[in-house]
């Protein structure tokens, strides 16, 4: 059974496609999918197939991964391969985006959580309860970590599956006519919004020295996460269109759950959006972390962030979680 960690004391290959798909499906497809539709009308199923193109600058991350295959992603390839005033930036800029973009999804726990409770807290309270719970997890162990981040993408998978296939049982032809109700440029206009949720891929790049036989992993977990990610958004989109909404917008996952589960749909699509906010969070605090103790490592920053207690890289989570609460 896949634990989370192997033998060897290593990530596995599970472990590696749940960090991708954990950052590519978080709060986006529930903010996203009924803007599409809105956009782009039926063809915004085509604009989710996109992944196929960003599936090629997958496999260049992944030969990169074979290359230099250790902690860093991004980072080690650029200081190694360009110098350490290029990798120095490289490292900065991936440290700075997924900072960011944990900032939006735990953000997103907070509204989401007062929507499943019926509370109108200030959003930032859930969002600090999950910034130290995940902090909490990350500094007992990477194991731990790896587990979770696995129970939720399994999680929250399942209930947009359930999404989808119970939404597939409802359409008809008619719901993709017209294909193209703007024209087709709309249907790039979607290409363009959701082209950077396929990103998230690069996560799992960073932990490259923890993960077992990396080289002939990384092109599988790549390939495998893209096309996991694909089925699940072109599923919602298919779920959307068949709840025939008077309109759509931010919230029309919520609206299409209610049609298809009555009053219990809200809930199961809160409970869903709740664990990808986790999960997105805490894959790129595993992520991000690994960066930072690598530029530590190669002394382009602050040596005691390469510091491990336990064989974690506590200082190293420290900071981002410090650098996120600013």
């Amino acid at each position: 059974m896949d634990d989370g960690y192997t033998r060897s004391g290593r990530l596995s290959a599970g472990t590696a496609v749940a960090l991708a798909v954990g950052n590519m499906v978080g709060a986006g497809v529930f903010v996203l999918s009924g803007l599409m539709i809105q956009t782009a009308g039926p063809s915004a199923i085509l604009s989710y197939l996109c992944g196929i193109l960003v599936a090629f600058t997958g496999l260049s991350y992944a030969v990169l991964a074979s290359i230099c295959p250790g902690d860093g992603g991004g980072y080690l390839y650029a200081h190694r391969m360009l110098g350490p005033y290029p990798g120095f930036l490289a490292g900065w800029g991936m440290y700075i985006s997924v900072t960011i973009a944990s900032a939006f999804v735990l953000l997103g726990l907070g509204i989401y959580a007062n929507r499943l409770l019926g509370t109108a807290f200030d959003p930032r309270t859930a969002a600090l309860a999950g910034l130290a719970l995940l902090t909490v997890l990350n500094l007992r162990s990477t194991a731990e970590a790896g587990r979770a981040e696995v129970a939720l993408v399994a999680v929250k998978i399942a209930i947009l599956t359930l999404v989808a296939a119970v939404g597939a049982t409802y359409l008809t032809p008619a719901d993709l006519t017209p294909f193209f109700p703007h024209g087709t440029g709309t249907m790039f206009d979607g290409v363009a919004m959701v082209f950077f949720a396929y990103l998230g891929f690069q996560v799992a790049t960073m932990m490259g020295g923890e993960i077992r036989s990396s080289a002939r992993v990384f092109p599988l977990a790549t390939l495998a996460s893209i096309g996991i990610v694909a089925v699940i958004y072109c599923g919602v989109e298919v779920a959307l269109l068949a709840a025939h909404l008077p309109e759509y917008g931010d919230s029309s996952l919520f609206d299409a759950a209610v049609v298809f589960f009555g009053g219990w749909g809200e809930t199961i699509i809160a409970l869903g959006a709740i664990f990808s906010t986790l999960s997105a969070a805490n894959a790129n605090i595993i992520g991000g972390s690994r960066a930072i103790l690598t530029m530590a490592a190669e002394k382009q920053i602050a040596g005691l962030f390469a510091a491990l207690r336990g064989e974690k890289p506590a200082n190293a989570v420290l900071l981002r979680q410090a650098s996120r609460q600013d």
